[in-house]
């Protein structure tokens, strides 16, 4: 027999398996905009839901991100040791906050945090964001400064970001820290190329090149963090779902044209001009990274190095391929021609 929680508590379970995207989003929504009541503490039945839902929540999330599936020869679950998850009283601090503000109006209370996030709370934050992305709810948490300045969110989500306040700087990722925080971001890879791909999208349909200029230089920085740390610490398959955005943002719109919207024509042509190569942010990090395959292909058996560069040299290869890097350089100097 299931035990039974308050409708506060309640109210808290519902945004908890919204941020695992294990939940109604037709549920979560009327919560993120109204403020609903939360309890102080939690009874034994409610803790128990709660710390499941979480748990196993988080993992199946990871799942579907991108973990399940194959990545450098094998899956992540088969190469790596179980995930370490220690969800700090942050967490509930989080969900709180997600029912209780009334995340549609124009002002709430900010979002604050009494202690470093850890890595689950990172990814629960990370999660609150993308279930709140193309809801009334999306500018007050783009706002609050926990969200701008996390890796994860910033990685994720820098358009987004950018679209309701300038992103003038990007936490970098801790790859190579720590287990943890390199198993989510490739855990994350599938997920992070959905992203990128709204996020292209998103400064398309822009029809103002200053938004356009401003979203293309927070994902420049997003992606110039990660790839020194993937660099230095000898991660570069992480960038993978560059390419995997990029590919599928090429099978879509193969034409600059497609990639920018047309300003109007009474705009100063400098401004018009910026927002057009904004919009290749992605593109060019797509193209920089051949420089790391050609590096990949030329290791030698004999060198440390070979298994991953191998490995990366075949992941690369499923996911774009010699071709789709012509194509991509063919369509950076459209949109630098455009006019």
């Amino acid at each position: 027999m299931t035990a039974l929680v308050s409708r506060p508590e309640a109210n808290l379970l519902i945004a908890a398996r919204a941020v695992v995207h294990a939940g109604s989003r037709a549920e979560f929504e009327p919560l993120l905009l109204g403020a609903g009541r939360v309890p102080d503490t939690l009874s034994p039945a409610a803790m128990k839901h709660l710390t499941q839902t979480l748990s196993q929540g988080l993992v199946l999330w990871l799942a579907r991100a991108g973990a399940a599936r194959e990545f450098l020869g094998a899956r992540l679950w088969a190469r790596s040791s179980p995930l370490p998850l220690h969800f700090s009283p942050e967490s509930m601090r989080l969900l709180q906050w997600l029912v209780s503000a009334p995340l549609s109006e124009g002002q709430v209370s900010p979002l604050r945090f009494g202690q470093a996030l850890s890595p689950a709370d990172e990814l629960l934050l990370l999660g609150a964001v993308a279930a709140a992305m193309g809801t009334a709810a999306e500018r007050n948490l783009c706002l609050q400064a926990p969200v701008r300045e996390s890796a994860l969110c910033a990685l994720a989500f820098p358009a987004a970001l950018a679209r309701w306040a300038p992103l003038t700087t990007v936490t970098t990722p801790r790859v190579g820290e720590g287990q943890a925080h390199d198993f989510a971001l490739e855990a994350l890879q599938g997920a992070l190329a959905t992203w990128w791909q709204q996020g292209t999208r998103l400064m398309a349909r822009s029809v103002v090149p200053a938004d356009v200029a401003a979203m293309g230089r927070a994902q420049r920085l997003a992606l110039k963090a990660l790839t020194t740390a993937a660099d230095v610490a000898g991660r570069r398959a992480l960038l993978g779902f560059v390419l995997e955005a990029t590919a599928q943002l090429l099978l879509e719109a193969p034409t600059a044209g497609q990639w920018v919207a047309t300003f109007d024509d009474r705009l100063p042509l400098r401004e018009r001009s910026e927002g057009r190569k904004a919009v290749g942010a992605l593109l060019q990090t797509a193209l920089a990274l051949r420089a790391w395959d050609v590096e990949a292909r030329a290791v030698r058996f004999i060198d440390d190095d070979y298994a991953e560069a191998q490995g990366r040299v075949k992941l690369w290869d499923d996911l774009f391929g010699e071709q789709r890097f012509r194509q991509t350089e063919g369509l950076l100097h459209e949109l630098t021609a455009l006019e």
